[in-house]
């Protein structure tokens, strides 16, 4: 009796280590996201050009949050890349890189679905 005791309290604790594991990288992962949404955000932000300075406000809102949908597609790698950028013109240039990492299907679902 006393073994399987032992044997249930090592399995509960060995569950909840990995549990909490999980946990933590998940919390590790949407951070990263949140982060790399805002990079995104601020390039959108500070992009000029023609076609975005004919927009309304609202219309660059919209835009904005369209764009950084399409961005969350890119792989976790990828945003660990950017993010791992030490100033934000490090930054920025590292997400113009992963953006031209398969640049015809970003402007294409841009166009699409923006």
């Amino acid at each position: 009796m006393m073994t399987f005791r032992r044997s249930a309290l090592a399995i509960t604790a060995a569950l909840t280590m990995t549990t909490s594991l999980q946990t933590a990288a998940f919390a590790s992962v949407a951070s990263e996201n949140r982060a790399f949404n805002a990079i995104v955000a601020e390039a959108v932000q500070n992009l000029r050009n023609d076609f975005v300075s004919q927009m309304s406000a609202s219309e660059r809102r919209t835009w904005n949050a369209c764009v950084q949908k399409i961005y969350a597609g890119v792989p976790q790698g990828r945003k660990r890349y950017v993010l791992a950028g030490t100033t934000s013109s490090d930054r920025k240039s590292r997400l113009e890189e992963v953006s031209l990492d398969d640049h015809a299907a970003v402007r294409q679902s841009i166009a699409r679905n923006c």
